[in-house]
C-alpha cells in the first residue's frame, strides 16, 4: 500500500512540472492506468492553480510598465483571443505549452481566472485519460508476445 502511495505521489510531482511527464513517469513505475491518469492530471492542475493565484498580481505589475499587445484591437493575438477565448486556449495549451503556461497565458491575454481555471482543470484531466490511454496501447503493443 505504501509502495503504491509513493508511486502516486511521483506521479502527481511529475504532473505539477509537466503533465507530459507524469504518464510516462506512472508508466515506468508501472502504476494503474487510472491512478496515472487521474494524479497527472491532479498535478497539472495544481501548477496551473498556483500560477492563477500568483501570476494574478504579477501580471497586473508587469502591465502597469508598458501597453500590451492585446489592448490593440487590431493585433492577431486580440482577433484569435476574441474567437476562441478561455477554452480554446484551455483545449491547446496543454498540447503546445504546458498547462501552467498556458494559465498564465492566459491571464496576460485579461482572462477571468475562474474561467482559467475551470477550463483548463477540465482540459488537463481530458488530455491525461486520452495520453495515458494512447501510451497504454502503445507499451501493451511493444510487451506483446
Amino acid at each position: 500500500m505504501l509502495e503504491i502511495i509513493l508511486k502516486c505521489i511521483s506521479v502527481y510531482l511529475a504532473g505539477v512540472f509537466e503533465l507530459w511527464t507524469a504518464i510516462p513517469a506512472g508508466m515506468a513505475l508501472k502504476l494503474n492506468p487510472v491512478l496515472i491518469s487521474l494524479f497527472g492530471a491532479l498535478g497539472a492542475s495544481t501548477a496551473v492553480m498556483i500560477v492563477l493565484i500568483v501570476g494574478e498580481p504579477i501580471r497586473k505589475w508587469l502591465m502597469s510598465f508598458k501597453k500590451s499587445k492585446v489592448d490593440n484591437p487590431d493585433s492577431r493575438l486580440k482577433k484569435i483571443w476574441d474567437k476562441f477565448g478561455v477554452p480554446g486556449l484551455s483545449v491547446i495549451a496543454p498540447l503546445l505549452l504546458g498547462a501552467h503556461i498556458g494559465a498564465a497565458v492566459g491571464l496576460t491575454l485579461g482572462g477571468n481566472r475562474a474561467k482559467i481555471a475551470v477550463w483548463m482543470t477540465i482540459s488537463c484531466f481530458v488530455w491525461s485519460a486520452i495520453f495515458t490511454f494512447i501510451g497504454q496501447m502503445g507499451f501493451s503493443f511493444f510487451t506483446k508476445n
